[in-house]
C-alpha cells in the first residue's frame, strides 16, 4: 500500500474534546497492565479516566462504551433523586393528612322560596331587596333557616333527578375579601354506582387578579335512595386590604374560609341538610347560618353584610314530560 493510499484510510474514532476522547494528534495513554484491565473488564469500569470503557461483554461480544456527555448526564440525573423525593414525602404526608380538615357545611334554606314560581334569574340583588310575598305590598326581609332544622325533605325525590341551579355568591357576586371560592357535586359511576362517587367542579370564583365569578349554571343530578347529593365548598380568605369604596365592605368580617363537606337527604337523619324544593345559601364559614336569622336590605351605598358570603343554589324536581 502506498503512502498516499494510506492517507486515505479512515481515520480511528478515538473521540474528540466534546464527548471525552483525546484531542486529534494526541495518543491515548496505554494502561499499565493489561492484566489488570482484564481482571476489570466483567461489569465495572477500568479506570476514572477512562469514562469510553466497555462496561462489560455482552452476550453478542460488542463492546459497550459509555461517552462523557453521558455520565454526566446520568450523574446529575442521579443527584437530584434526593430533592425529587421531599416532594413525594409531602404529597403522601398530605394524602395521610387528619380528616378533621374538611368541616360539616352550614347550609341555610330560604323559608318560602320552595313556593316561588321559578329560580330562572334569581341573584344575591333578589335577597338583598327583600322578597315581595304578596302583590301590593313592600318586600320584606327574606328569613333563613339552617337546612338542618327542618322537618323533612321532599321525600318524593328519592332515587329521582333534580335540576341543580348555582345562581353565584351572596350578598355580593364579586367580593374581594374571599380570594377564590369552588363547590364540587359527586356523582355515581356509571359502572360502579354510589361505590365510586366521581367529582364534578360546577362552578368557582376567584378575585385575583381581578374578580371573576363564574357565570350561573345548571345540571341535572341523580340523588340516592334517601336523596343523597354531596357537595364540597372549597374556599380561601383574601389577605386584608384597602378598597376604593369601603361603604361596600362590613366593618367587622366575621372568619371566611376552609373546605366543607355535606350530604342532602331527603330524610330526617340528624345533622343533614333536607334536600327539597327551594333556594338554598352555602356557608362559606362554619356557622353562617346555624340559627335563624332575617337577611339586611341594604340601601344604596350602605354595607353588605359580608360576614354572611355563600353560595346561593336551589334545586327543581323535573317535571315527567
Amino acid at each position: 500500500m502506498s503512502a498516499r493510499s494510506e492517507r486515505r484510510q479512515p481515520e480511528r474514532d478515538e473521540g474528540n474534546d466534546e464527548d471525552g476522547g483525546p484531542p486529534r494528534g494526541e495518543s491515548r495513554p496505554t494502561p499499565r497492565g493489561n492484566g489488570a484491565r482484564r481482571e476489570l473488564s466483567s461489569g465495572a469500569l477500568t479506570g476514572i479516566d477512562d469514562v469510553r470503557a466497555p462496561l462489560g461483554n455482552p452476550p453478542s461480544g460488542a463492546t459497550l462504551r459509555l461517552r462523557r456527555r453521558d455520565l454526566l448526564f446520568w450523574g446529575g440525573a442521579a443527584a437530584l433523586l434526593p430533592a425529587l423525593a421531599r416532594p413525594a414525602r409531602a404529597q403522601a404526608a398530605g394524602a395521610d393528612a387528619p380528616a378533621d380538615t374538611v368541616q360539616p357545611m352550614s347550609v341555610g334554606f330560604v323559608d318560602g322560596s320552595d313556593t316561588w314560581r321559578g329560580y330562572r334569574g334569581i341573584a344575591a340583588g333578589a335577597l338583598n331587596r327583600g322578597i315581595r310575598r304578596e302583590a301590593g305590598r313592600p318586600p320584606e326581609a327574606a328569613k333563613v333557616v339552617p337546612a338542618t332544622s327542618l322537618i323533612a325533605g321532599q321525600q318524593e325525590l328519592a332515587n329521582e333527578l333534580v335540576r341543580v341551579r348555582i345562581h353565584g355568591l351572596y350578598p355580593i357576586p364579586n367580593p374581594t375579601t374571599v380570594r377564590n371560592a369552588y363547590v364540587t357535586v359527586y356523582f355515581p359511576s356509571p359502572e360502579r354506582g354510589r361505590q365510586l362517587m366521581l367529582p364534578f367542579t360546577a362552578w368557582g370564583y376567584h378575585s385575583r387578579p381581578a374578580p371573576d365569578p363564574a357565570p350561573p349554571t345548571r345540571f341535572v343530578a341523580p340523588l340516592g335512595a334517601d336523596g343523597a347529593l354531596d357537595f364540597l365548598l372549597e374556599a380561601a380568605a383574601a389577605p386584608n386590604q384597602l378598597t376604593r369604596r369601603p361603604s361596600l365592605l362590613s366593618p367587622s368580617v366575621g372568619p371566611v374560609g376552609g373546605r366543607f363537606a355535606t350530604s342532602f337527604t331527603v330524610d330526617w337523619f340528624a345533622g343533614r341538610p333536607r334536600l327539597q324544593r327551594g333556594v338554598y345559601l352555602l356557608g362559606l364559614a362554619p356557622d353562617t347560618w346555624s340559627s335563624e336569622r332575617e337577611l339586611p336590605m341594604p340601601r344604596a351605598g350602605q354595607a353588605r353584610p359580608v360576614e354572611l358570603l355563600s353560595l346561593m343554589v336551589s334545586f327543581e324536581p323535573i317535571e315527567p314530560r
